[in-house]
């Protein structure tokens, strides 16, 4: 995704300032897996299973992609990070949430699972509008 048309538009709306200063970056990508299957990979421990590895990466990509692109830079790396999570039967994490902060007062939401459908969806919020995609 980071080399889709879409997304390279999307970095340019931000540094051109279209919506103002960047404050606020909402970003979630979640599913449903049609019930507890003990032996899929996504519910197994030894595998890298649960929602952060398989897909929390991107909604956290996304945000720091977001947040460089507001501070001219390829990508920024938050200050702090609070997660919370949701471990299921097999002890994987079904699913998650964090508070990224970066510098500037950049403040993001991501959420993640595989066993709760989500509105996968990024919103951005500035001073002056808000994209969402």
């Amino acid at each position: 995704y980071r080399l889709h048309p879409q997304t390279r538009q999307l970095v340019e709306l931000i540094k051109s300032g279209v919506i103002g200063e960047v404050r606020m970056i909402k970003s979630s990508f979640g599913f449903a897996m049609p019930g507890f299957m003990p032996e899929h990979r996504l519910y197994a421990n030894e595998l890298a299973g649960g929602g952060i590895l398989d897909v929390g990466g991107y909604p956290v990509s996304m945000a720091r992609l977001i947040a460089g692109a507001a501070a001219g830079r390829p990508f920024l790396e938050p200050d702090r990070v609070v997660g919370a999570a949701h471990l299921g039967q097999s002890r994987v994490d079904e699913w998650a949430s964090a508070l990224l902060t970066f510098p500037g007062g950049i403040v993001a939401e991501v959420s993640c699972s595989i066993s709760l459908n989500q509105d996968n969806v990024l919103r951005i919020f500035g001073t002056k509008g808000h994209i969402e995609v």
